[in-house]
């Protein structure tokens, strides 16, 4: 290894070194809850210097791709508690993500839906409705989309009702067992639509009257381009044709902090 990727090495597990005392020291930290707050705590070799610790846990095997985790969560940051992961094995093995039992096994959501061909998503829709593992997963698809709901005195399935209503199955699905909407808030909440400028609409701009597509090709801009300029100004052609390429019309929260 060249003395340059030594020490960019050495920066990257300096930088590792700090954050994982701090999660065990300062509060302001997310993840200080589940690891400082539980009473975990870095060993006083490795808190004490950064060179013991580097020689104990050594260089990472793939420096962006591999992190370290205790193999106990139970006990401190210390030697003999610590291994190399990937990210995915990391996310996995981590406290915050939910676990299940099944088949004697335990397993990430994730996990349990390879075993199965439901989707992941469904399956942790029908877990939150208080479905066992079990019954979650052996469920048919089909039967999702066919559940009976009450509208107006009269049971629909899902696909019914979006014929009924003329709105989208999946949309009602979502609302209903997703979002906990009731089915009346559902069916009367109107559908968000993207606003999308009209090829047809006349914009007067210097005073000359053209469509946008002509303004476009006009100002050599693209179209998609000055549409999407036109409603971030709200119509307003002008803006539109001067905005300047790299400017935000957003305001900057340190802007605002400062006021």
């Amino acid at each position: 290894m060249s003395v340059k990727r030594v020490r960019s090495a050495r920066h990257h597990m300096h930088k590792r070194w700090e954050k994982m005392r701090a999660y065990c020291r300062d509060p302001k930290q997310k993840t200080y809850k589940y690891v400082g707050g539980l009473g975990i705590q870095v060993c006083e070799r490795w808190d004490n210097s950064f060179e013991d610790y580097l020689t104990d846990v050594g260089y990472p095997p793939d420096t962006d791709r591999t992190f370290l985790e205790r193999i106990d969560k139970s006990k401190n940051f210390e030697p003999g508690n610590m291994r190399w992961v990937t990210k995915t094995e990391l996310v996995q093995n981590t406290n915050v993500v939910t676990r299940v039992t099944y088949q004697g096994q335990e397993l990430t959501l994730k996990q349990l839906a390879k075993h199965t061909d439901v989707p992941y998503e469904i399956l942790c829709t029908r877990l939150k409705e208080g479905l066992s593992v079990e019954d979650a997963m052996t469920r048919p698809i089909r039967d999702d989309v066919s559940r009976f709901v009450e509208y107006l005195g009269k049971s629909y399935t899902i696909a019914e009702l979006a014929k009924e209503t003329n709105l989208s199955g999946p949309m009602l699905y979502g609302r209903i067992f997703k979002q906990g909407y009731t089915v009346e808030e559902a069916v009367n909440k109107p559908p968000k639509k993207r606003k999308v400028a009209s090829t047809l609409a006349m914009y007067t701009y210097m005073d000359r009257t053209m469509t946008l597509k002509d303004w476009a090709a006009e100002l050599k801009v693209p179209y998609q381009t000055l549409c999407t300029r036109l409603r971030r100004y709200n119509g307003d052609i002008a803006a539109a044709a001067n905005h300047v390429r790299g400017a935000s019309t957003r305001p900057k929260l340190w802007q605002t902090e400062q006021k």
